[in-house]
């Protein structure tokens, strides 16, 4: 069978076009739908702030009140921090050995500043520094960053150091308590808090010059609460005692009641009744932690110090219902001294030299503060004298259950 060809004449083309065009058109007309609009861009989000931690001291060493008193204080920061800030935490360790593992933890999971609190701030801030560069780290107190073996100071180890002029609290605390106390004996119960309990005695004890002055002996190896160091110093015949934030703070003050006029933390003064307490004080964490918040936005590897004290209102101190009148003039002399820089918060400040020009040498006038008169020479120790020798031996109150020596020493008298 062969194939047939058909020839297409113009006509037939014709037909064929209609009926491909009538195909076309029978169905209704579709109404063209308007094209989607497109998604908006996505704008850039925020970049979230920095998350800040911040270790507290570990609560085995200070008091509950403490503790409780620096969280308050860092959630009172938190609710002041602009956007630069998206979280703003404390925790705080049970023990001592496990505030670098904290600090650690903080550093490990990326947070932005990594803060430390206490004496011991410095020495769990720096390794970590060294361990992650690239960090934010500050420390509360610490001085200055000190030179290395050559000399050279570094300035490159991410750490904010900000140093708390403990010196001029303790200076203050100690002008308060000679001025209540007059010439009675004051006692101190220091079992150490999240300050540096030796910088804070220095100032104390210059704030108390010329003041018979008892503390507790602890022997060595035993752990003597404060509340039977508190029981000692009462012995001893102290009227007004000094107590810190340590471990017990709160029951010690428990203890010594209406039996003697106390200057203590505030933090530690919750329950004790108003018109036994001569002086409160407390360290405002939260003013202190300004300044490395605002400096955490400078370049990581780069380190800075400062020093905060009275001028930056860190240390507020109260004067309390028992006190008398001249402790608040005694105050507000030295805390203008301080400030102004005329008085060294760790150099025993001596009382008003004698004005009056009746007075007989030798003699005390009725104006002179308790104990500034001249001393006679056969009278003994010179407890105001800079000489230890010419200060006479020391002693220290037994503590409560520790057998009263035969032979007792004078009171340590402090000069």
């Amino acid at each position: 069978m062969g194939i047939r060809w058909v020839r297409a004449t113009p006509v037939a083309v014709l037909l064929m076009l209609l009926v491909g065009l009538a195909a076309c058109t029978n169905d209704a007309p579709t109404a063209m739908e308007p094209p989607e609009a497109s998604p908006p861009a996505p704008t850039p989000a925020t970049p979230p702030g920095a998350r800040v931690g911040v270790v507290l001291p570990p609560t085995s060493e200070v008091d509950a009140g403490v503790s409780a008193s620096i969280d308050a204080q860092l959630v009172r920061l938190a609710a002041t921090t602009d956007e630069t800030v998206s979280e703003l935490r404390g925790y705080a360790a049970a023990d001592p050995r496990f505030v670098e593992d904290l600090a650690r933890w903080l550093a490990e999971r990326g947070t932005e500043l990594v803060c430390v609190l206490g004496d011991r701030a410095e020495d769990v801030v720096v390794p970590l520094a060294r361990l992650y560069p690239g960090g934010r780290f500050c420390a509360l107190p610490a001085g200055p960053p000190s030179p290395d073996e050559a000399g050279a100071t570094p300035d490159s180890d991410g750490i904010l150091r900000v140093d708390l002029r403990i010196e001029e609290l303790g200076h203050l605390v100690g002008v308060a308590a000679r001025t209540q106390a007059q010439d009675a004996p004051v006692g101190l119960l220091l079992g150490g808090d999240e300050l540096p309990d030796q910088r804070f005695r220095l100032g104390l004890l210059a704030g108390l010059a010329g003041t018979q002055v008892v503390e507790a002996d602890v022997p060595s190896g035993q752990d003597v609460s404060l509340t039977d160091r508190a029981e000692a110093v009462l012995a001893a015949g102290a009227e007004v005692v000094v107590v810190d934030g340590g471990v017990g703070a709160s029951e010690a003050v428990a203890v010594i009641g209406d039996r003697a006029e106390v200057l203590a933390p505030s933090a530690v003064l919750i329950d004790a009744a108003t018109t036994d307490v001569a002086l409160r004080w407390s360290v405002r964490w939260d003013r202190a932690l300004v300044w490395p918040l605002n400096e955490m936005a400078g370049a990581p590897g780069t380190a800075q110090h400062t020093s905060v004290g009275l001028t930056e209102d860190v240390f507020e101190v109260l004067v309390g219902d028992g006190a008398s009148d001249a402790v608040g003039v005694a105050l507000e002399v030295a805390s203008d001294g301080l400030i102004a820089g005329s008085i060294d918060p760790a150099t025993p400040s001596s009382p008003e030299p004698d004005t009056d020009t009746d007075t007989e040498p030798g003699t005390q006038s009725d104006q002179d503060p308790p104990g500034s008169g001249p001393l006679p020479e056969d009278q003994g120790p010179d407890p105001r004298s800079d000489d230890p020798e010419a200060r006479g031996p020391e002693r220290r109150a037994p503590a409560s259950g520790e057998p009263e020596p035969a032979n007792p020493e004078p009171v340590e008298t402090v000069p």
